[in-house]
């Protein structure tokens, strides 16, 4: 579980560079959209991939989502659920926990603190 400021020991390990027609973005921030597209709708791995895609223009691999996804399900940021549909395969579920609500308000504040670092190094 994440407690207070405890989130250091919690994050994400590095994954590499990302090949693609996209850069991948900043370092730590693609677990960050993959939560914040949890948090506003509980979905499965394809419609995070187009969340993607559509919502912050990132090419992410699947097999890098599906990663992220269990990395984050292994240290309780997000559970998740078999959905049984009427035609088609069983689809896996993912919906964001309070640590992964705690742990995303937390990284948000600090990107924010940030961000005016990053806007006076692109105004210079």
């Amino acid at each position: 579980m994440v407690c207070g400021n405890h989130w250091h020991r919690h994050r994400m390990p590095s994954l590499g560079p990302m090949q693609g027609p996209h850069p991948p973005p900043l370092r730590g921030l693609l677990h960050l959209t993959i939560l914040h597209l949890i948090k506003v709708k509980p979905t499965h791995g394809g419609d995070i991939h187009q969340g993607l895609k559509e919502k912050f223009k990132i090419e992410a691999p699947r097999p890098l989502i599906y990663t992220l996804l269990r990395r984050m399900e292994a240290i309780g940021f997000i559970v998740s659920s078999w959905e049984m549909q009427e035609s088609g395969p069983a689809r896996r579920i993912y919906r964001i926990t309070e640590d992964g609500l705690e742990y995303l308000r937390d990284s948000l504040e600090r990107l924010r603190r940030d961000a005016d670092i990053i806007k006076t190094l692109l105004e210079e």
